[in-house]
């Protein structure tokens, strides 16, 4: 892909959807359950508590949901997320892709968590039950202050990561991690055969991936289609930032939808073009040689 060898692409893409060794499993609610074991799993990094070379435990998932146990009347459970620190978080730009299409149940508590409810009936505050639905804060408010606490504790987050054993308060867990799975390769194939003319090949396999989560199929394809709903699958899997990239569209999507409308948007006025690339090490371009360009803009 990166070479833009479509054909290639196309090739080895088709030969892994029809290899009977893989499927895509029947719900978005089964992609990242449990150890990860299942016929989508290409590639996972596999953990085992306790026991010699298990891996350590990790905290990536208790940095992408919201603190909504700051609210009065709410508490860490796993219907809620888990514990949870608030970090890093779903943009408008993806939260108003998923909402697009009110079927999809990607939002639905499957990959990402966008409402939390009231759960602890020690701290219940006047007129609200258990069970429902947290509804404070405006998240375009004018008072900066309320616009914050929306943000740290009410903003939707990932679930990806979540280790579905861990106690409801424990920061760590010890889930696999998946790196690639069928699905983005649904995906890949879809942009290769797009590239190819092959119209109907490529929008039979992103419809695959969208039909799955209960979204209604798209009719045209172009390289936007393929991006956002590379973006409704894939966010959080460490993948974006690399096909932006090659795609040569990584500054100027930075620069249209990183963070929010005056809320932590000023990646958009500072990224460069430069920093498409990272610099290289000066012991590096020691070890390279006396000559070996620094990369443009460095």
């Amino acid at each position: 892909m990166w070479q833009q060898d479509w054909a290639t692409a196309a090739t080895h893409t088709e030969a892994i959807i029809t290899n009977d060794n893989y499927g895509l499993v029947a719900s978005t609610q089964e992609v990242f359950e449990g150890d990860l074991n299942h016929d989508e799993t290409l590639w996972a990094v596999v953990y085992a508590d306790g026991e010699i070379g298990g891996g350590n435990r990790n905290q990536i998932h208790f940095n992408l949901v919201a603190r909504y146990d700051r609210i009065p009347g709410a508490q860490f459970s796993l219907e809620n997320g888990n514990r949870s620190a608030g970090f890093l978080l779903l943009n408008d730009y993806l939260r108003n892709l998923l909402r697009e299409d009110p079927n999809d149940t990607r939002d639905d508590n499957t990959y990402y968590i966008t409402h939390y409810t009231y759960n602890d009936p020690s701290d219940l505050p006047d007129g609200v039950s258990l069970g429902d639905t947290i509804r404070l804060y405006d998240q375009y408010s004018e008072d900066q202050d309320e616009r914050m606490l929306y943000y740290e504790r009410l903003n939707p987050g990932c679930l990806k990561f979540r280790d579905e054993s861990a106690a409801a308060d424990d920061a760590s867990g010890i889930s696999n991690i998946m790196l690639y799975r069928l699905a983005e390769t649904y995906l890949i194939a879809a942009e290769a055969n797009m590239e190819l003319g092959n119209t109907t090949e490529a929008l039979a396999y992103l419809n695959e991936v969208r039909t799955r989560a209960k979204a209604a199929p798209v009719a045209t394809i172009d390289i936007e289609t393929v991006l956002e709903e590379r973006a409704r699958e894939l966010a959080f899997e460490g993948q974006r930032w690399f096909t932006l990239k090659r795609r040569g569209l990584l500054i100027a999507y930075l620069q249209d939808h990183a963070g929010n409308d005056n809320f932590r948007d000023i990646i958009r006025e500072r990224v460069e073009p430069r920093h498409v690339n990272f610099p290289i090490a000066r012991e590096e371009l020691e070890l390279l040689g006396p000559d070996y360009p620094q990369n443009e803009g460095y």
